[in-house]
């Protein structure tokens, strides 16, 4: 008996081995679903869609995502599945030998034959199933809105509808049988036949089975259809077909397009023995070695009869006397106010908005007054109440006259940021969102409610900048990755394929941002919104905006390549802030400056895509080693898009970007700034030390915006130690492989903490000492000029909650705040996973805005907004002892 059952599960096995390029991609798809929080998130959106009726759980989306799958994914894994069990000779002898061991084996083999296909289509639905279970856990707990619970009823919705599709599809595969041996349906046949049949056996394809085979015309057309459906996804322009097909509604096309070509060299495989699959996986990482990789960074390109661009970018000299001119403090830079630099830490569209979103929050200072009311007419008149306890205070020593702090004195008191990875597109956004502000300053943001954003109405600054990184870039991306980069290793001159996955992302970032600002779709002049020039820009040219300072690394090096609108060195007649020679100083030390790389010209050796080119041409020149590998370019810059997206190249979604100078020639590959240090402070803490040795009299704040809540759980809860420490899986798998890999992943957020420490040890020592009264007034609060010079914004944490935890549990009892008391309660509980990817669904959002509201438990921003307001509002003269402050002249080239 035990014999029996092994010889049966060898058959399974063997009918996998066969079927397993469909197969591979159900697999596939349980895996992203239930290991991927990105790809979870993705069904929130399709959960929280517009209703079909208005008390009904049930969205449109969600029947769409139903046909998606259906005909996307189930359909062509079925018909693919039958197509390779119906060809396969091999198969055909081996089964019809076990069919004579017994009746009870010859059904066991002819139900494999016949229901494995079926399951494999039926089992597509379940992926998205267990997905909206596990997107109803990780679920922001968004409190007494109620907006969770809702999501969470819909996601329960979405499983138990695509649960309904296993058997549905099953129905139909049955009804399909019995219609195509119908009369009708073998009519159908004989008028396809002389169609379609010469086709499949030119290519190999012949019925192996007797006359039961489920082969039919209808099927091998169906599927013909769908490969043709695929060629048109690979010319269409990703962007386009994002529209259609947007977040989960992709993941079908996704994950079922290859699979028919991945069958047809499965089958070729079989009958030549070999593994043509792998082979077909791994040759474009081949032809990458003979012709060049197809992930340059891409170049500006200039309108026809431009001039040539010539870069503006200031020195810090410069930048800091057109900052303080701004601020109308030329004369006498101690009474300037305290340069603002902020620090955006890395973590994709979850960083890129939480950025905005403080940004804007100190934006619209005008709004967190105590107190208004405004008439509406007939209407009630709209009345708002003091919504930040009074953190905006009234510094000791201030005027009872004293002017207001304005949502222009806030933009001018910004005076750089440094971003990391989305916290860099999140910076890109705010400094051209704050450069095309009109004459009264408001943020240029159209009225109304772009799609994907939570809110109702733009109404000021931080809805039009939160508006501005809200948007869909995860699906062009998701069919960059999947169709066109693949495509592209087989067009090494980019003849068809002229777009990767990167450029792919900065396009639907200008498209976003010239949508909410205009609805015109980026079809704008090259020279507006993210898709004007970097380092020749005029984002000054009327007003000041904060510098850019967008983090990279260095593939060749390991060091920093830092994509700046500031020139990388200046001049000081004292010694430089690391304790070089006084002369020539670098703002960023051991980092590299992009401009300096396309703007260099090294030694190029022939490249295999210039050998190529050769061979190509017929020529029998032999290379001299110093052939330029492409065209030598005139023009020197990036798009201010592309400058986010050089420190924005995480692993998979963003490839390695090849860097080029003037000649063409590759001098190194830049990836995610986040692989260095992940929150951008190490270059906001040399930037300050440069302001400091260049004029003493001003004093940098630096403002750092985290959105990693695993982070700050774990700095919470050792905020009385020196280390911190996790209580690690006691049985992990394959340790060999993950335990490095962890270490290097986590290693980015380590850095990131002791540029942190070290940056609050440079303030300690730099500013003396200021005497803080006991108890500070007001309760939380001080009101002392220049008493903190860090301030740490965070995500915090939470748990995770199914959905009868969130009908029926009390959420007080399961805060994170109380676990912050009992930090060995806290190594048993689940955090939320939060999803890092560039798209975040609506609950997300909330979830972020309301990190910056006051509450009444300990899991709250209040201290470090009132710390940035107090910075604000602060003189730099305040923060020195008034014989040092005389005593400091400036320093001068």
């Amino acid at each position: 008996m035990v014999g029996r059952l092994w010889l049966w599960v060898l058959d399974l096995g063997y009918v996998a081995w066969i079927l397993r390029a469909p197969l591979s991609s159900v697999v596939l798809g349980f895996l992203l679903m239930w290991k991927v929080p990105q790809a979870q998130d993705t069904l929130v959106d399709v959960a929280m869609a517009e209703a079909i009726l208005p008390s009904a759980p049930v969205s449109w989306r969600m029947l769409a995502l139903f046909a998606s799958t259906f005909f996307l994914w189930a359909m062509p894994v079925h018909y693919s599945a039958r197509l390779l069990l119906e060809t396969d000779a091999r198969y055909f002898r081996a089964s019809t030998f076990r069919a004579t061991r017994g009746p009870v084996t010859k059904a066991w083999v002819e139900g494999l034959r016949v229901y494995f296909p079926r399951i494999l289509g039926a089992a597509t639905f379940l992926p998205f199933s267990i997905g909206a279970l596990y997107a109803i856990r990780d679920l922001p707990n968004l409190g007494s809105g109620g907006e969770d619970v809702a999501a969470a009823v819909r996601l329960w919705s979405l499983a138990m509808i695509m649960v309904a599709g296993v058997p549905i599809f099953l129905v139909y595969a049955m009804a399909r049988r019995r219609l195509a041996d119908s009369a009708g349906g073998k009519n159908i046949d004989t008028i396809l036949d002389p169609w379609v049949a010469p086709l499949f056996r030119a290519l190999g394809f012949r019925a192996t089975m007797d006359n039961q085979a489920e082969m039919r015309s209808t099927g091998r057309l169906g599927l013909l259809v769908y490969v043709l459906l695929v060629g048109v996804v690979l010319i269409m322009t990703p962007l386009r077909l994002a529209t259609l097909l947007p977040l989960a509604l992709a993941i079908p096309l996704v994950l079922g397009g290859w699979v028919p070509v991945l069958s047809v060299i499965g089958y070729y495989g079989r009958r030549l023995r070999m593994p043509l699959i792998l082979l077909f996986v791994l040759l474009p990482g081949i032809l990458v070695y003979f012709w060049g990789d197809n992930h340059v960074v891409r170049p500006w390109k200039a309108e026809a009869g431009q001039p040539p661009l010539q870069s503006q970018r200031p020195t810090l000299p410069q930048a800091l006397d057109a900052w303080m001119d701004a601020n109308q403090c030329r004369q006498d830079p101690g009474t300037c106010p305290r340069p603002i630099i902020v620090a955006a830490a890395g973590g994709a569209s979850r960083a890129a908005f939480f950025t905005a979103s403080v940004i804007g929050h100190f934006l619209d200072v005008e709004q967190h007054r105590p107190f208004f009311s405004q008439a509406r007419g007939d209407k009630p008149p709209v009345v708002k109440t003091q919504n930040d306890d009074g953190r905006i205070v009234k510094l000791a020593g201030t005027a009872p006259d004293a002017p207001a702090l304005t949502a222009a004195d806030v933009a001018n008191r910004l005076f750089a940021i440094s971003g990391v990875s989305g916290g860099a597109y999140g910076a890109v956004v705010a400094a051209t969102a704050l450069a095309e502000r009109g004459p009264s300053g408001k943020l240029p943001c159209r009225g109304g409610a772009p799609s994907e954003w939570y809110g109702y109405e733009i109404s000021n600054a931080r809805d039009c900048l939160e508006a501005l990184t809200s948007g869909d870039y995860l699906t062009p991306v998701f069919f960059g990755l999947a169709f066109h980069d693949q495509a592209q290793a087989w067009d090494p001159y980019q003849l068809l394929f002229t777009d990767d996955r990167a450029s792919l992302l900065e396009q639907a970032w200008e498209y976003r941002f010239r949508n909410v600002i205009t609805g015109s779709g980026g079809n704008e002049p090259a020279e507006t919104g993210l898709k004007r020039p970097f380092f020749a820009s005029n984002l000054r040219a009327s007003q000041w905006v904060p510098l850019l300072i967008l983090n990279g690394t260095s593939v060749a090096t390991g060091q920093r390549i830092i994509t700046s609108d500031l020139a990388a060195t200046y001049d000081l007649n004292a010694p430089c802030p690391d304790g070089s020679q006084p002369g020539t100083c670098r703002v960023f030390k051991q980092a590299i400056d992009y401009e300096a790389l396309i703007t260099s010209r090294v030694a190029a050796t022939a490249t295999g895509r210039a050998l190529m080119s050769k061979a190509l041409k017929g020529t029998a020149e032999q290379s001299t080693g110093s052939e330029p590998a492409t065209p030598r370019r005139n023009v020197a810059d990036i798009a201010l898009s592309t400058a986010a997206t050089n420190s924005a190249r995480f692993p998979i979604i963003s490839p390695p970007g090849s860097i080029r100078d003037l000649d063409g020639n590759i001098v190194d590959r830049i990836v995610d700034g986040g692989y260095f240090e992940n929150f951008g402070v190490l270059s906001a803490l040399e930037l300050a030390k440069a302001i400091v040795a260049l004029q003493p009299r001003l004093a940098p704040f630096v403002l750092i915006i985290a959105n990693d809540p695993q982070s700050t759980f774990l700095e919470r809860r050792d905020a009385k130690s020196p280390v911190q420490t996790a209580d690690v899986q006691d049985a992990p798998f394959f340790t060999e492989v993950t335990a490095p890999l962890g270490g290097v992943a986590n290693v980015r957020t380590a850095r990131g903490r002791l540029a942190v420490a070290e940056l609050q040890t440079w303030a300690r020592t730099h500013y003396p000492p200021i005497s803080i009264p006991d108890p500070m007034p007001p309760d939380r609060f001080t009101d002392m000029p220049c008493s903190q010079h860090v301030a740490h914004i965070d995500v915090w944490p939470q748990v995770s909650r199914s959905l009868p935890e969130r009908l029926f549990d009390d959420l007080p009892a399961r805060n994170v705040c109380d676990l912050l008391q009992a930090p060995s309660k806290a190594q048993d509980v689940r955090l939320r996973e939060v999803s890092m990817s560039w798209w975040l669904s609506k609950a997300v959002q909330i979830n972020l805005h309301k990190q910056l509201e006051s509450t009444q438990d300990t899991c709250n921003n209040d201290a470090a907004v009132a710390m940035v307001w107090n910075a604000l509002q602060t003189r730099s003269q305040s923060c020195y002892p008034p014989q040092s402050v005389s005593a400091l002249p400036r320093q001068t080239p």
